[in-house]
């Protein structure tokens, strides 16, 4: 692969200026994925050969089509080379909100994080262009606002690497490792659950306290469940106990579609945007930050954690992170509703509240979306990384 040579051929300087954005996409793209959980919700790989696609791909339309719009590149180029492999929804949104960052533009403040590196001119010949790249001021820890992440994430996520540096060269890493692997088992239970109302909570709880028995684990959660079948209070739950959380918001939707009479056909998922992968649902479940006047609110969610931004105790809204702040905050309680589908207010952004499994396919889950007011642009908060998780980083 030669850039120079591709760079050579195109005699637009719109189509230049595309192609030099494109290196742009692959740097922030590797960038991101440094920061885990906060750059990615999954493990999200960027290989060169990935880039040489993309640069082939980008040279074949160019020969194809005068002029190349956003929606050429993002589904002709960008998903065809990067998208292949990944499952989690909301890294794909995340992902094409980057590429409108990098190709577009998404608000006036985020634009100006990239305002540094773009050239004067790109209409020239490629000894012009390296010449323009080298006066690009590259000033200590520059390179780290492509990512797109606050301050206080980047430091803390080179504050735990070496901690978790310091953990291998002691060999409590390799410790904690073998538990992992111990863990990773496939979610089957082979004798049937005592429980005389199947498709309740309680039906939940008992299929995840059959799964500790059946695979010998004495953890906290086989605990957690027999506290809960004790008790017999369902309404509050941790998710980081459960391996399969998203069993019981299907249950709650389930449950919510018959007392409704609204029919399976209506309460199935429709495909929406396939270029998203994202879903409209009939019935679904939303989560709130505030307890919900309108609707009782069917559960209530312990022990998750705001990751990118922290919120206002007053006024229950997004703030950003200062410089020092550390990434991850405690949510006292989130408030599970479910209702037909309805969009929510102006004011408010749904983030996804995430939950990691390792006994699933992908092995983080968008399990539902809380609805929580902020001040600034959805854009805005997809690039700095923020979203919901069921237990602590």
């Amino acid at each position: 692969m030669n850039i120079a040579k591709v760079h050579a051929r195109l005699h637009n300087g719109l189509k230049r200026q595309q192609l030099y954005k494109l290196c742009c996409f692959h740097f922030i793209l590797m960038e991101r994925s440094r920061y885990q959980p906060f750059g990615w919700s999954s493990p999200f790989l960027v290989r060169f050969d990935q880039f040489v696609v993309a640069i082939q791909l980008f040279e074949e339309l160019s020969d194809l089509k005068e002029i190349l719009v956003f929606t050429d590149i993002y589904v002709g180029i960008l998903e065809m080379a990067y998208l292949q492999n990944v499952l989690n929804t909301n890294d794909v949104i995340v992902f094409k909100n980057l590429a409108c960052w990098v190709f577009q533009g998404i608000n006036k403040h985020d634009d100006s994080l990239l305002r540094p590196i773009w050239l004067k001119d790109y209409n020239q010949s490629v000894m012009s262009i390296l010449a323009q790249i080298s006066t690009i001021p590259t000033p200590d820890g520059e390179e780290e606002v492509l990512s797109g992440l606050s301050l206080a994430v980047r430091r803390y996520v080179k504050e735990r690497r070496l901690s978790e540096l310091h953990l291998t060269l002691t060999g409590e890493r390799e410790k904690h490792k073998s538990q992992e692997c111990m863990n990773e088992k496939p979610f089957r239970i082979s004798n049937p659950i005592n429980c005389s109302q199947p498709g309740t909570l309680e039906y939940c709880i008992r299929t995840e306290l059959q799964f500790c028995v059946e695979n010998f684990i004495e953890d906290e959660s086989k605990k957690y469940f027999e506290k809960l079948l004790k008790t017999g209070d369902f309404q509050r739950l941790s998710l980081r106990y459960f391996r399969r959380p998203v069993a019981i918001f299907e249950m709650i939707k389930a449950q919510f579609a018959k007392d409704s009479l609204i029919s399976y056909d209506e309460s199935r998922p429709v495909l929406n945007t396939p270029t998203l992968h994202t879903f409209l649902f009939y019935v679904e479940c939303r989560g709130s930050l505030k307890e919900p006047l309108a609707s009782t609110p069917v559960l209530a969610l312990e022990g998750c954690f705001l990751i990118g931004a922290v919120v206002d105790e007053r006024h229950l809204s997004l703030k950003e992170l200062t410089n020092h702040q550390t990434p991850f905050f405690p949510l006292k309680t989130v408030y599970v509703t479910v209702q037909r589908r309805m969009g929510h207010a102006s004011s408010m952004i749904g983030i996804p509240l995430l939950h990691h499994s390792d006994h699933t396919l992908e092995r983080t889950l968008v399990v539902l979306n809380v609805d929580v007011e902020t001040h600034l642009p959805e854009n805005h908060w997809l690039l700095r990384g923020v979203k919901i998780l069921s237990s602590k980083p």
